[in-house]
């Protein structure tokens, strides 16, 4: 499971699996850019998401949009800005099994 916070100051990265955990917090000025409406905090699974890594790994920029149990979008290109890519994700909302 994976879980992103944000908060006025703050974007946190957190992810759990049977093997291990792991949390990240960026502050806002650490951050190319960072924009802030409201807090939000949303659950995704890392199975869907594992297969970005990979590719993700190699971008230079990514821009993550999320909300309170809403869709998660990643939005990134490579090979120099010839493909641009954009996922979404569902979140994992509370009773979901």
């Amino acid at each position: 499971m994976m879980t992103l916070a944000i908060n006025k100051d703050h974007f946190t990265v957190s992810a759990n699996s049977t093997n291990s955990n792991i949390q990240v917090n960026f502050h806002k000025d650490d951050l190319q850019l960072f924009e802030f409406d409201n807090p939000a905090h949303s659950q995704y699974s890392l199975g869907y998401l594992q297969p970005l890594n990979k590719v993700i790994g190699r971008v230079e920029t990514l821009e993550i949009g999320f909300g309170e149990n809403y869709p998660l979008a990643i939005n990134f290109a490579f090979h120099d800005g010839a493909v641009e890519v954009k996922y979404f994700f569902a979140p994992r909302v509370e009773g979901d099994i």
